[in-house]
């Protein structure tokens, strides 16, 4: 089984954090400047508190909507593509409706009728999904430089290359990656995390570990399926840390031509 504990440095996941925080900020700081949607006539601390409030709660329900569509279509997941889409039809909906609510009945602005709230929101999530995927493919679609070395050592190299995106805090065997909108979700035995990050280009990182793709959105190291169930032509995987993964008719004779199957 891939062991992250081997590796000597692994990146702080508190950055993640502080990023995440520098940039809600920064978009409250922008709005607030910006005063849309009736918030013009606040002064500009309480207007920009009132978009920090607003931001910081926008950024929690997308990630929550998000979590729910991922769960409820894990036997099937969709595309990134087509998950981040129908989770913002469904955030701008939501926020919209918030923003009705607050004007009305906190700081008394005209409620209009929510439509050019929700076309804005909804304008601006499906550009955050969309550039989000143009970028992370910009980001490490660039296909490895060929390498003279011999085949072992390649392959060493690229293992110790992804094992080292691994945040420290989930460090140890190497379960599963599954695609998340454009991140990739990564299962150890000791958690799981998100990482910016395509399943593709993990793909090629572990090339030649004991491990496979057996859906369009899953990687399953092969020491960590601890159960196998096969019902109504579905076939899934049980991992040791209880997680169950469906393996897709494309990828079936694939599995089964590598022995998992028996």
């Amino acid at each position: 089984m891939l062991n992250t504990e081997k590796l000597v440095k692994f990146p702080d996941s508190k950055g993640k954090w502080l990023r995440r925080a520098a940039m809600i900020v920064l978009a409250s700081a922008l709005i607030a400047a910006a005063a849309p949607f009736g918030t013009s006539n606040m002064d500009i601390a309480p207007r920009f508190l009132y978009w920090l409030g607003g931001i910081s709660i926008g950024w929690a329900q997308w990630s929550l909507i998000m979590r729910l569509l991922h769960r409820l279509t894990s036997a099937n997941p969709w595309p990134p593509g087509v998950a981040g889409t129908v989770a913002a039809f469904f955030f701008a909906g939501l926020m919209a409706l918030e923003i009705y609510v607050v004007r009305t009945w906190l700081i008394n602005a005209p409620s209009g009728t929510g439509t050019t709230a929700f076309l804005s929101i909804l304008g601006a999530m499906l550009a955050y999904c969309w550039l989000g995927q143009l970028l992370v493919r910009l980001a490490s679609g660039g296909s490895p430089t060929a390498s003279t070395e011999p085949e072992e050592e390649s392959d060493s190299r690229t293992e110790v290359r992804f094992l080292r995106r691994i945040p420290h805090h989930i460090v140890g065997d190497l379960l599963c990656l599954r695609t998340e909108d454009h991140y990739l979700r990564i299962h150890t035995s000791a958690g799981q995390d998100l990482v910016l990050f395509r399943l593709k280009d993990a793909l090629s990182e572990l090339a030649g570990t004991d491990g496979m793709q057996v859906h369009s959105s899953y990687w399953v190291a092969r020491t960590a399926v601890a159960n196998l169930e096969s019902k109504e032509r579905k076939t899934t995987l049980t991992l040791s840390n209880g997680l169950r993964v469906p393996v897709s008719e494309s990828f079936l004779p694939s599995v089964r031509e590598a022995g998992w199957l028996d």
